[in-house]
């Protein structure tokens, strides 16, 4: 019991502290390694801002994200026109992201992706881009990854699990890479959510992946 009080007191700490939320809308249960989150935030971002700090605890096993999107003052007056016209700005400023084969729709604040990128890491990294912007309620990601130059599969999984090595936090005699015609398949077992995000991680940003399934459970 006094362990859980703790760690609550910790994920209330680091949400505090945080920014882009505000705590005084969350709820925080916890039962058996198990949380749920109650509350309000105020954008996407912050949405999955919340549940990416209570996954960095160890000692958590499961995350029921039940927060709500409530955008504040006259954001409600956004159209999907507004957004839309937003989220080409934000991925057009963004250098690390050639937008030009990017596809964008929005309908009641879903904004979908479509189109093409040449990495896996953009493909993701459009999505975090999109979530930041005030209007969006649900990303849906549809990109393709048509990556500029072929990678056999055997080298993507040598990097994957060099990668995971370097990383000093995955332990590889309990992880399995397979990989198929540029999607990664991760299977096995990892102590915590930090083991389990980093060889996610790793695998997301080596070149020639065009998909990622992470299966890892922890144990």
């Amino acid at each position: 019991m006094a362990e859980k009080e703790e760690i609550k007191k910790e994920i209330e700490g680091l949400l505090y502290a945080d920014s882009r939320v505000n705590p005084d809308t969350i709820t925080v249960e916890m039962a058996d390694g198990r949380v749920v989150l109650n509350g309000t935030v105020n954008s996407l971002a912050a949405l999955n801002a919340v549940e990416d700090t209570v996954r960095s605890f160890h000692q958590i096993t499961f995350v029921e994200n039940r927060l709500k999107i409530v955008y504040p003052g006259d954001a409600d007056i956004l159209t999907d026109e507004s957004v839309t016209k937003a989220v080409k700005i934000s991925l057009k400023l963004n250098c690390n992201i050639n937008d030009e084969f990017v596809g964008v729709d929005v309908e009641e604040g879903v904004v979908e992706l479509s189109g093409a990128v040449d990495s896996y890491w953009q493909k993701i990294e459009c999505g975090n881009i999109v979530s930041n912007v005030t209007g969006v309620i649900q990303v849906i990601n549809k990109l393709s990854v048509v990556p500029v130059h072929k990678v056999e599969d055997f080298e993507i999984a040598e990097q994957i699990e060099a990668a995971m090595k370097r990383t000093g936090i995955v332990d590889t005699d309990y992880v399995t890479v397979k990989v198929e015609n540029g999607i990664v398949t991760l299977t096995g077992k990892v102590p915590h959510w930090n083991a389990y995000n980093s060889a996610e991680f790793a695998a997301k940003h080596t070149k020639g992946v065009i998909d990622v399934r992470n299966e890892l459970i922890l144990a």
